[in-house]
């Protein structure tokens, strides 16, 4: 879980960025995270959207990196989490019951 403070530091690392580390940032995730790349790229379609989309992108990338350093290990893929999909991995499993307040979500994922 991301505190406010958290959600500042990424924010303001999100400007901070360099143009390669936002090329670097972006193909990580669209590497480890395709599915979920897949929806919100829909977003940057629309140029209205170019700018959140960007903004999207390089957050939700920090935010994935930041999550497995404090998680000591590789998240599972996005779509290996949706109900009906896949089962979700026993280390996805754990991830999900050590989080306050997340058991509930584990228990709806582990009944596939």
């Amino acid at each position: 879980m991301f505190t406010v403070p958290d959600l500042k530091s990424l924010s303001t690392a999100v400007v901070a960025l360099s143009a390669k580390e936002q090329r670097l940032m972006s193909a990580m995730l669209h590497r480890r995270q395709p599915e979920f790349c897949e929806i919100i790229d829909w977003v940057g379609m629309d140029p209205r959207c170019v700018n959140a989309h960007f903004f999207c992108t390089m957050f939700c990338a920090l935010a994935f990196k930041h999550a497995e350093r404090v998680a000591g290990y590789r998240l599972p893929k996005y779509g290996d989490m949706q109900l009906g999909k896949r089962r979700v991995t026993s280390r996805a499993e754990k991830w999900l019951k050590s989080e306050k307040g997340h058991a509930d979500i584990a228990n709806e994922y582990s009944v596939m």
